[in-house]
């Protein structure tokens, strides 16, 4: 069924744009011209599919809607201006330009908001929504975004979350009374979450998890959210296709593309780290990769001090800064009224006597990281996943995150993206996990536009 409404919602928005671009194009007389139309029509269902447009819980909220459509037109009239100045120059003269605006303004903000939101609610509307959420969440569904459907059940709080295959499920987490630290409360939501997304696979089922902490994970694949409580989305799709196949062919094909800049600048950096640090310039770190195989993973030298190029090799500040990282959130009480956070935040070690300004420049525009194109072709690891953990990290985290290791280990992950460097270890773990049962094109991609901007962003950069 929610393969059904995607394709339900295709079919709408290419008899929108024929329609519209035909009543067009009678309208000012102009001739058709369609590798023009093709490259808009196609950049329009790209930017919708990346703002999620074909998912249903996209049209609960109007307004975020609304705001969605207004920044993916902007971003469609940005790569359609770009496309056509440098690939489509020679049909300059013959097209009009007071038509694809008006094409712009008709299908891309009238369209969307008007008849497609009416389609939208309409396939809302006869959705089976059940739900398990606490009294004010329930009132404000019930009685706003939920208002009139049809579908809409309640589930008891001990009642089984089995039920009908293509529903939706709208859970809410919350704590036990028992629980008294923030890293009880991750253990809680790591289990509540496997139990959900367990369910959600085996009947196809769209769940939708509301927790106040999800605000940690500032987590741009959120959809929906409750009385300001964000809503963490669980697929009931396994996406075999792409993780099996579609992922590791485009890594390696990515990092076969990325080979000759790394040719151009490997000298300029063995340079620069000869000078600096002498040998060797590029080092061998063991890590651990998917199913926590361990494998060596290749870094330009920052440091004067090298560790981990064996199996054993203990960095004993940097394994004592995770140990108070862990400690902390340990010994974090909850508090029931109120969100609790801790101040130590995970990143690298900065200010450390051993990194020089060479090595300080290599992190922050993140080129100490270019060997690992080797590691991607190799195939130890893939461009977008957790970040490889060394083997005395992963002893010391909790048992809960050991799911982390069920995705490929990546160069950029979604947790490092989400606030690269500014967030609690619990809650980057809880990310790196979340990745690993989740992951699929549109969420490497997600992280793959995130992480550019994250680099760009020096000051988030460690």
């Amino acid at each position: 069924m929610s393969n059904r409404r995607t394709i339900f919602l295709l079919i709408a928005d290419a008899l929108a744009f024929i329609g519209t671009y035909a009543a067009l194009r009678a309208l000012f007389g102009r001739p058709a011209i369609p590798i023009t139309a093709a490259v808009l029509f196609v950049l329009f269902l790209g930017v919708f599919w990346y703002y999620r447009f074909y998912r249903i819980e996209v049209f609960f909220n109007r307004l975020q809607y609304a705001s969605r459509v207004m920044r993916a037109g902007v971003i469609v009239f940005v790569l359609f201006w770009a496309t056509w100045w440098f690939l489509l120059k020679t049909q300059w003269p013959e097209a009009s330009r007071l038509l694809l605006v008006a094409l712009f303004l008709g299908y891309g903000l009238l369209y969307p908001l008007s008849l497609r939101m009416v389609i939208g609610r309409w396939l809302l509307h006869n959705t089976h929504i059940r739900h398990r959420l606490s009294p004010e969440l329930q009132e404000l569904l019930e009685k706003g975004l939920g208002r009139g459907f049809r579908h809409l059940e309640p589930l008891e709080p001990q009642a089984p979350l089995s039920g009908r295959r293509n529903e939706m499920l709208l859970l809410e987490f919350l704590p036990a009374p028992a629980t008294s630290s923030r890293a009880a409360l991750w253990r809680e939501y790591s289990a509540f979450i496997q139990a959900a997304k367990k369910e959600a696979l085996e009947r196809r089922a769209t769940v939708i998890v509301f927790n106040t902490y999800n605000s940690e994970l500032n987590h741009e694949g959120s959809i929906m959210e409750l009385g300001e409580i964000d809503g963490l989305p669980l697929s009931g799709r396994p996406h075999r296709g792409y993780r099996n196949l579609v992922k590791p062919a485009l890594d390696r094909l990515a990092a076969i593309l990325l080979l000759p800049i790394l040719a151009v600048l490997h000298p300029f950096i063995f340079l620069v780290t000869r000078l600096e640090f002498g040998k060797p310039t590029v080092f061998r770190q063991i890590r651990l990769g998917r199913g926590g195989r361990a494998f060596p993973l290749f870094k330009y030298r920052t440091m004067r001090l090298l560790s981990g190029a064996r199996a054993g090799d203990v960095d004993p500040r940097h394994r004592e800064y995770i140990r108070e990282l862990l400690r902390e959130e340990e010994q974090t009480l909850l508090d029931n009224e109120r969100l609790v956070t801790v101040d130590r935040r995970v990143r690298k070690l900065r200010h450390r006597e051993e990194i020089s300004f060479a090595g300080a420049i290599l992190r922050k525009t993140s080129l100490d990281e270019l060997p690992q194109v080797l590691n991607v072709l190799a195939g130890h690891m893939s461009f977008v996943g957790p970040r490889p953990a060394l083997p005395y990290e992963v002893e010391m985290y909790p048992d809960w995150a050991a799911a982390r290791l069920n995705a490929p280990q990546g160069i950029t992950g979604l947790w490092q993206v989400s606030g690269r460097g500014l967030m609690p270890l619990h809650t980057s773990l809880f990310l790196d996990a979340y990745y690993a049962m989740e992951y699929d094109l549109w969420l490497d991609i997600l992280i793959a536009f995130r992480t550019l901007r994250s680099v760009f962003a020096f000051s988030r950069v460690y």
